[in-house]
């Protein structure tokens, strides 16, 4: 579902916020290039600096000012 989100401007990269609900411990786990984080995994938000140089930015119309954070869908939910 559409939500807020987020990137650093690196190619293909691009961060998407949602909730998890009733979950009290997250593991991080990559499929394909799909990254999941939660405890003691953090992201920065912008407006903030990327150590490559870029700096993280809103995707256009996915701000927190367009968009609220929607729940994640239960296939994600099943992955974690």
């Amino acid at each position: 579902p559409p939500t807020v989100a987020f990137t650093s401007g690196g190619k293909y990269k691009c961060q998407f916020l949602y909730l998890i609900p009733q979950h009290k411990s997250i593991t991080s786990s990559k499929i394909s290039n799909l990254e999941f984080r939660g405890k003691n995994h953090v992201s920065v938000l912008p407006p903030s600096y990327h150590p490559e140089g870029r700096y993280y930015q809103w995707v256009p119309g996915c701000s927190p000012q367009e968009k609220q954070v929607a729940i994640a869908p239960q296939w994600v939910i099943t992955q974690m």
